[in-house]
Formats: C-alpha cells, structure tokens, sequence
C-alpha cells in the first residue's frame, strides 16, 4: 500500500485538533475545524481532496467526506487553573462533514461542519457540545503552498446546566504549506492563520495569531511518528488581556487504510498571559481513532 498519500492528512492536523478541549470563552482552547485532522486531504500533490470521489458538474467537481472521529485523552489540568488544576479523563467525539469545490484554476471552495462533544470526568461543570463550521475560498500557488480565506462560526452549550460558553464568528486568513525534507519519507508541514473573534460574550472578542510547525516521519508502510510545535497569541479587545500560548506535542500514528486513522500522543501546553487567573500550563495524553467516508 502506498501510504504517502497520507502524509498531507498527517502533517496538517498535527496534536492540536485534540489539545485542550476546555471551552471556557476567556481560554477558547477548544480544537476547532481549521485544524480538524478529518477535513485535510490525502493526497500529496496538493490541498485539494485528490483522493475524494468526485461529482463532475460542468466546469467544476464536487469532492464529498463526512467523518466520525473518537478521542479519549488524560488532561493534568482539565479547568485550566494555573499550574495545579484538577485532573480529568475526557471523551471527545465528533461527527462531521466537508465539500469542497474545484474550479479550472487555482481556486476551489470549502465548506465543512461538526457536531462536537466533550464529557469529562471527576471535574464538575465542564461537560459541553456544540456546533463548528466553516466556509473558506482557496487559492493554490503551486503544489505545495495554498492560502485561504473565509469565516468561522461555533456555538458551544454546557451540558452541566452552565448555559451558553462560547458563540461566535471569526474571519479568518490563513496559509499552508507541506513539503518533503531530506528524503522521501519525512515531510515538513507549517502554516499560518489569523482570525478576529466576535464572541458571546463579548468581553472575550479578540484577535488570534496561530503558527504551526510540524515533522512528520514515515516508519512504515502503516505507521508514522510525528512532533509538532504551535505558537498563539490572543489579543483581547477589552481590557488589555494578552495570552501567549506555547504548545509541543509528539505523537504515533497508525493508517491501516484510507479509511481509519488511529493514534495515541503527548502535549504539552504553557499559556502565559497577564492576567494572572488566565495563565496556565497542561499535560494531555490522548488515544483516538478516525473513520472517514468518501463519496
């Protein structure tokens, strides 16, 4: 089986869709489809769904996937309180869907959308679920480096009778660019997003910076290991909070097929801010599996 068609699948979602699931609006660490490892494509000449089943429409093709992922993960500090919060396990699943649309030219369009939850253990009030989509305009400029621009929503519901804990619209501009390193069966993945939230409620409204880098190395036919670092910055617009969070992570990926993705990984992520009750550090160890449908 040639697997390195899987590379740009693995490369792209690194350990930050499952990273922190806490979706307290002053932290919004929750894993959001921009990073969702489900969306990316499988094919290794481009972003562009190569390996979908396409519906040929006239000028353009319609690329199909709705996907079922399911994650378990062990997080040292599940309320994100300084450095000696409560642990917990938490069950994060999700099912969801994308489109993607290819014009005759370097322009494609996106559209993806999930239902997520998250149920933690021993912790009291942190248990949610709640709505994620998005819709971006592509452009790629060769091969290896696609932009992109478009708008976020989410709505996310306590499930512990809290109510409402984060709604809101991001625009959002973002670059992406994979290539092979050394040899043939190490490929490099950095990318680059900005966003401005416009969150419920609205003390949380903010600007957003991510970077990522990530490693990933081929072991073999069916396995591959993977390290990552990502970079945050959140510039809150009302009262002069300014969080900037540090987060590195590894991980052991198994594809048996194109199907099913399974994986088990560590991170660990150090959120500086200054404001004191904002700050934060937090060790996550986390198995899960993915299955995704082509049609």
């Amino acid at each position: 089986m040639n697997t390195s068609r899987f590379l740009p699948l693995l490369l792209a979602a690194g350990l930050a869709v499952s990273a922190n699931a806490q979706i307290d609006p002053s932290n919004d660490t929750r894993p959001t489809l921009q990073d969702d490892v489900s969306r990316q494509s499988l094919n290794t000449a481009a972003e562009d769904g190569g390996d979908f089943s396409q519906l040929v429409i006239a000028n353009y093709t319609v690329d199909y996937r709705t996907f079922v992922s399911n994650d378990i993960e062990f997080q040292s500090n599940a309320d994100l309180n300084g450095n000696s919060g409560e642990s917990a396990f938490v069950w994060l699943p999700t099912v969801g869907g994308s489109a993607v649309v290819k014009f005759n030219s370097p322009f494609s369009v996106e559209a993806a959308a999930a239902l997520q939850a998250g149920l933690y253990t021993d912790v009291e009030n942190l248990d949610f679920w709640g709505v994620n989509a998005l819709a971006n305009l592509r452009y790629e400029f060769s091969k290896n480096l696609l932009v992109y621009g478009g708008l976020e929503a989410y709505d996310y519901q306590s499930l512990s009778g809290e109510g409402e804990l984060s709604r809101g619209l991001a625009p959002t501009v973002g670059v992406r660019y994979t290539r092979q390193v050394i040899d043939a069966r190490t490929f490099l993945f950095a990318g680059a997003r900005v966003q401005h939230h416009f969150v419920s409620p609205s003390f949380a409204d903010r600007d957003v910076f991510v970077g990522t880098f990530a490693l990933t190395r081929q072991l073999t036919s069916d396995f591959f290991a993977q390290g990552f670092y990502e970079y945050r910055h959140s510039d809150f617009i009302n009262g002069g909070r300014k969080d900037n969070r540090n987060t590195v992570g590894a991980s052991l990926i198994y594809v048996p097929t194109k199907k099913l993705r399974m994986n088990t990984g560590v991170t660990f992520s150090d959120n500086d801010s200054n404001v004191a009750p904002a700050q934060f550090q937090t060790v996550n160890v986390g198995l899960g599996a993915t299955l995704t449908w082509d049609f």
